[in-house]
């Protein structure tokens, strides 16, 4: 079981970044490693997901997030190819912008060496928060609310 807890700080206001959060299909234009994304089924405040991740290999699962605009997301896996995943992002308006608190808890429920697990939460993670901060930071400028 890997488990992770970042947060990521970003100019662009919080309603900004939610929607960044938000906006499932997106993922493979700037997630890195995110191969594809199916959204399933949404709801003004529910969403089912298909993910697709190269990891050691493929891997492919279903989450359910729920959200709590603009403040929250959280997700439980509906099937998959990982034993477990579930999480949240907690989003909070800060005076130049807001911050985002990312948790997550994955077992990949396959052997998968510890330098893998240890690249992935020391630098696979921090590199997709700080995506997701760039992305909002870029819709801000593109249309300034």
């Amino acid at each position: 079981m890997a488990e992770a807890e970042r947060i990521v700080e970003t100019s662009a206001p919080a309603e900004v970044l939610f929607d960044v959060i938000t906006d499932y299909a997106a993922y493979p234009e700037f997630v890195p490693g995110l191969d594809a994304v199916e959204v399933l089924s949404r709801s003004e405040t529910r969403a089912e997901v298909r993910f697709r991740l190269r990891l050691v290999r493929s891997i492919s699962y279903t989450l359910e997030l729920v959200e709590e605009r603009p403040r929250s997301v959280v997700w439980t896996m509906v099937s998959g190819d990982l034993a477990t995943n579930s999480g949240s992002w907690t989003v909070t308006s800060t005076d130049t912008g807001s911050l985002a608190t990312y948790k997550v808890r994955v077992e990949v429920g396959m052997f998968v060496p510890g330098a893998i697990l240890g690249r992935l939460v020391g630098e696979t993670l921090p590199a997709t928060l700080d995506a997701f901060a760039r992305r909002a930071e870029a819709r801000t400028l593109e249309s300034p609310r």
